[in-house]
Order: C-alpha cells, then sequence, then structure tokens
C-alpha cells in the first residue's frame, strides 16, 4: 500500500523523537553508488529494489555511469530531479562522510548505511553528529538494511528471497545474519518489518520497537538484541507493547566474558548485565527465549 501519513517517532540520543516513516515507509529512495558491474555491492542492492515491486520513486546515483539497469544514473544528491525520503548510501567508508553531508544538504530526512563505520576510528562520531544536527533517521552503520515488506521494498545488498510475502511479525536484529536466517526461515514466518539495526549510530532498536508497534499489522515483535543503546526508549516502547497486549519475543546475546568479547568484536555493542535484561524482560512480560530456533517457535505460536 501507499506510505501511511502518520508520526512514528524514536528518539535520537540527545535529540528531539524523529519520524520513522521517512526511512522505512518512504515515498522515494535514492541509490548512491548503483552500479553497472555484475555482482557487485550497488548492482545487487538495484536489483533487489527493482524486482521487489516497490511503488516508490527510485534514483540512482553515481557520477561513473549515465543508466544503471535501463534507469538513468544521475551524478549527485544534488542532481536529483524531485525530493527524496530516503538516500541508501551503497558507498565505503571512505565516501560516506560526505554523501551523508550531501543527503542532509538535499534535505533528505532518512539514510541507509551499510559500511563498517569504523574506519577512521572516529568516523562513527562524526556521521552520528551530521545525522543529528539534520533531523536524520539512519538504519546502520554495519548492517545489512531492512524490508517494509508491506510496501515490497527491499533495501538490502545481499541475495535474500525473492517473492517474500507480508504478515504479522516484525523483527529487529543486532546481527545480520540472523536478519538472514529470519528471512530464510521455512516456518512459515511472514514479516511486516526486518530490520538490520547495525551499530545503530542515532536510531536505536528502542525507535524500531516503537516504530512497529504503530503499525496495524504488527501482532507479535521479535528482537535479536546485543545490547540496549537506549534504555529509557526501550523501556518506554516495551511498556507500548505491553499496554497494547503485543506480544515481544527476545534473545539477548552476550552473556559471560567470552560472548561479551565476541559481541564487542561483531559490532561494538557490549552486553549489559543479564540480571538487569532479566529484570526488565520480567517487569514488561517480554518472552525471552535462548536459542533463535525458540525465537521462530515463540513468533510462529504467538503470530497465529
Amino acid at each position: 500500500g501507499a506510505p501511511v501519513d502518520r508520526e512514528g517517532s524514536g528518539e535520537p540520543r540527545g535529540g528531539a523523537p524523529v519520524s520513522l516513516v521517512p526511512l522505512l515507509e518512504p515515498r522515494s529512495v535514492a541509490v548512491v553508488g548503483a552500479s553497472a558491474r555484475p555482482g557487485s555491492f550497488g548492482d545487487q542492492l538495484v536489483a533487489q529494489l527493482l524486482s521487489g515491486g516497490y511503488r516508490g520513486g527510485v534514483h540512482l546515483v553515481n557520477p561513473r555511469y549515465p543508466e544503471v539497469a535501463g534507469r538513468p544514473c544521475h551524478p549527485s544528491l544534488a542532481d536529483l530531479p524531485g525530493p527524496v525520503d530516503l538516500a541508501v548510501l551503497a558507498v565505503p567508508n571512505a565516501a560516506l562522510e560526505a554523501q551523508l553531508r550531501a543527503a542532509a544538504a538535499a534535505g533528505i530526512p532518512a539514510a541507509v548505511i551499510f559500511a563498517s563505520c569504523l574506519d577512521p576510528p572516529d568516523l562513527a562520531e562524526r556521521l552520528a553528529a551530521i545525522a543529528r544536527e539534520a533531523g536524520m533517521a539512519v538504519c546502520g552503520g554495519n548492517g545489512m538494511g531492512f524490508f517494509n515488506l508491506e510496501q515490497s521494498l527491499r533495501v538490502c545488498g545481499y541475495p535474500e528471497p525473492a517473492g517474500l510475502a507480508a504478515g504479522p511479525v516484525a523483527a529487529v536484529s543486532h546481527s545480520g545474519s540472523v536478519f538472514s536466517a529470519l528471512l530464510h526461515n521455512d516456518r512459515g514466518l511472514r514479516f511486516n518489518l526486518v530490520v538490520s539495526a547495525g551499530n545503530e549510530l542515532v536510531t536505536s532498536a528502542a525507535a524500531y520497537l516503537d516504530h512497529a508497534l504503530d503499525l496495524p499489522s504488527t501482532r507479535v515483535v521479535a528482537l535479536f538484541l546485543e545490547t540496549v543503546r537506549e534504555p529509557a526508549a526501550f523501556r518506554a516502547a516495551l511498556a507500548k507493547a505491553a499496554a497494547r497486549t503485543i506480544p515481544v519475543v527476545a534473545l539477548k546475546v552476550g552473556q559471560g566474558r567470552a560472548a561479551r568479547a565476541m559481541v564487542a568484536a561483531h559490532s561494538g555493542a557490549l552486553a549489559g548485565e543479564d540480571g538487569a535484561y532479566q529484570a526488565l524482560f520480567d517487569a514488561y512480560g517480554v518472552a525471552r527465549v535462548a536459542t533463535l530456533d525458540e525465537l521462530a517457535d515463540t513468533c510462529e505460536l504467538l503470530a497465529g
């Protein structure tokens, strides 16, 4: 369907609430780094976006090509013919800062970042500052993007199954491999929204959870968490889920020293104390699970 005109909100740290509607329900998308080179990330991303059936506007940006996938390709975001809700930055770390600044300068309210944002070491902080100053929502960095299956929108440069039908489960994952595993499930689990949150430069799992709870189709939310970066916003979202009797199923990883080291290496997230998470989940009736199979089983049961 067409994007819904409403205010979904997530709170970027240290700022006013930012709507996630331009990010997750954009009316138009620009792909920066669109590529005609077969098998490249920019090529796969454009292929998924165009083959998915998304009915919004799609603009391609790369100064190296006059056209990609049979569509005109523009030299820069400043050269686009019309307004854009979402800038998809399929570019390496070295180009991220310039392109995010260009998106902010063009008044684009949301972006997706796939690159690690780890090199140079202060890159993540600089990107977060640009986004916060512009009031932008950002999915990632170091993530795999997202799927809004109600709008046939696939923002992902990695191979995922074709023909995914929309359904009642919303999923948010700090792990890209879990994001992909959920999309490849053979349990009959169907999703309205699946988000790979990455290292959450500005937009956190709490904001995605809050947004998912506002979707009329959401009957259950699945969370794969390494940490919670915005505790107050996360508690508020869990309270909202409880008030609306929408069950939340959580798989929290990172207990123990070895697990903490693994999680830190994976996305820069440090695992919190397990007891605190258990108390939080107990307080809001979150169904905590221990394995990915159990997550799928529980979501399947609750969605049915």
